[in-house]
């Protein structure tokens, strides 16, 4: 048999809403005062869950923001600040902002600062330089290689069809 919605009342939640009957989802929602006696339109077990579903879920978001408030105040209390965790944090950003801003103009004093940074760009400009063009000799030595196969392909059967392997397009 059903259980009285008096003793089901203290264990309703989001995960075991589900498990209610259609007649103490009603009987709920109209201690809620969601549902009337007048109430107009179909009523069906989904209905009835969808609803008791969203009473749920507002209730859980003001839990959620007195709980929220409750440990504001209770930091504001104990630090004796007077400011929430959200200023806290950034009053925390803004010190690390200025201390990263003053690090940046003391490097930037320094006469030859900007002098070692432009000769390890160049460095460092002139190894990719060097890695690309000995990547491109490869690329030649990889293409004279396949050309020569291709054409000892040609002498041996004259009517193969002359397509480059590696590339994937006609040998032309």
């Amino acid at each position: 048999m059903d259980q009285p919605v008096n003793e089901i009342k203290g264990q309703i939640t989001v995960e075991n809403v589900s498990g209610l009957t259609t007649f103490q989802l009603r009987q709920e929602l109209k201690k809620r005062g969601f549902f009337g006696d007048d109430h107009e339109g179909t009523v069906n077990f989904q209905i009835l869950l969808q609803k008791m579903i969203e009473l749920l879920h507002k209730d859980i978001e003001e839990r959620n923001t007195k709980r929220k408030e409750e440990i504001d105040l209770q930091l504001n209390n104990a630090g004796g600040k007077g400011i929430s965790i959200a200023e806290q944090l950034a009053h925390v950003r803004e010190k690390r902002k200025a201390a990263a801003i003053e690090r940046s103009k003391q490097r930037q004093k320094d006469e030859q600062y900007f002098e070692l940074k432009r000769a390890s760009n160049h460095r460092a400009a002139f190894i990719i330089d060097t890695e690309n063009a000995k990547n491109i000799d490869r690329d030649d030595e990889d293409d004279a290689e396949q050309e020569s196969e291709v054409s000892k392909d040609q002498e041996r059967d004259p009517l193969a069809i002359n397509y480059r392997r590696k590339i994937g397009g006609r040998y032309v």
